[in-house]
């Protein structure tokens, strides 16, 4: 198993996505059953983030798209691995934000208090 770096920094995409293929290649026998349809998505749209490299899931699961995959050695198994490991890097920038809002809102809350407090000492002692 690898290690992630230690200094805090990500990861290569490759990094995250590879294992997780080859895992599923070394365990199941998988064949696409349907490659003359393309793939319906009804999930949710990868970020802004991913799309300055990627196309949104509906292209990427499309005839075209799953065309332009192929040609590129992507099989469609590989691009939903992709779409999922995209989905969870967002999931986790989502969490982060909300983290940090949470951390900032406990800041102010404190920061608040506190000047309350000086404020009333302040008062009850002039």
């Amino acid at each position: 198993m690898k290690e992630w770096p230690k200094d805090g920094s990500p990861v290569d995409f490759a990094e995250l996505a590879d294992p997780i293929r080859n895992a599923i290649d070394f365990a199941y026998d998988l064949k696409r059953i349907n490659e003359e349809e393309p793939i319906l998505w009804e999930g949710l749209d990868i970020s802004k983030h991913e799309k300055v490299t990627t196309p949104s899931p509906n292209w990427s699961l499309s005839l075209e798209g799953l065309k332009y995959n192929q040609d590129q050695a992507r099989s469609a198994l590989t691009v939903i691995i992709t779409i999922a490991v995209q989905l969870g890097i967002e999931q986790g920038r989502r969490l982060i934000k909300q983290e940090i809002a949470l951390d900032l809102k406990t800041i102010f809350d404190l920061g608040r208090i506190q000047n309350s407090s000086i404020k009333n000492l302040s008062e009850k002692y002039s």
